[in-house]
């Protein structure tokens, strides 16, 4: 027999309300995941190339097979945003690690995938402030935003967008991805490397350069 009219609306008024709020959960769960963990809420599209301000000098590009020529020299301030607008920076004021991610380049999917389960196993010292620089070309047509991967990736740290030019990057002296930088609270550069640094071997660098 079938069910009653007021039964059959029931049903799928709770189908209704209940495809809402897991609509909702998941909308939410991108929203943290995209501010880069923190409470950053915003209206419209996720924005893959922001304005970027910098002020003093960039740092050199490394020579190869040369000493980081980047090491005692102080990190120029970057001011820009995130993915959905909100400001930040890097400077001075905490320990700081500096990644910088163009998903092009070669290396980058394991990089990811290796510091992302190095944090997921609670390694990242709780006093180190995290700041993911994304650049790279192509990002505003890509038919698969570059905010969507992170998002697949599980991506945990705050993120400052590249303009179109990659001048965060230039600023910060790097030429090609992943790139690492460890900033201390002076501002002062202690170490930077390009390449995929394994997880392990970044980790004894953040214990020596920074004492965490």
């Amino acid at each position: 027999m079938p069910p009653a009219p007021a039964q059959s609306s029931r049903r799928v008024l709770w189908i209704s309300l209940g495809t809402i709020v897991i609509a909702a959960i998941a909308v939410a769960m991108v929203l943290i995941v995209v501010g880069g963990g923190s409470d950053e809420t915003f209206d419209g599209p996720l924005v893959q190339v922001q304005p970027v301000v910098v002020t003093g000098e960039s740092l050199p590009v490394p020579t190869a097979g040369a000493a980081d020529n980047a090491a005692g020299l102080a990190v120029p301030r970057i001011d820009g945003k995130t993915f959905g607008g909100r400001s930040i920076s890097i400077g001075s004021g905490d320990p700081l690690l500096v990644i910088v991610i163009d998903r092009n380049d070669v290396d980058v999917q394991a990089f990811v995938e290796d510091v992302v389960q190095w944090h997921h196993r609670d390694l990242t010292p709780a006093e180190l402030s995290v700041v993911t620089v994304v650049t790279g070309p192509g990002r505003d047509t890509a038919t698969d935003p570059v905010s969507s991967w992170f998002v697949r990736e599980e991506w945990p740290w705050p993120f400052l967008i590249d303009d179109a030019s990659g001048t965060a990057a230039a600023a910060l002296g790097v030429p090609a991805t992943p790139a690492v930088l460890l900033v201390d609270p002076k501002g002062t550069v202690r170490y930077r490397a390009l390449g995929a640094i394994p997880s392990a071997q970044l980790a004894a660098k953040i214990t020596a350069e920074l004492g965490l």
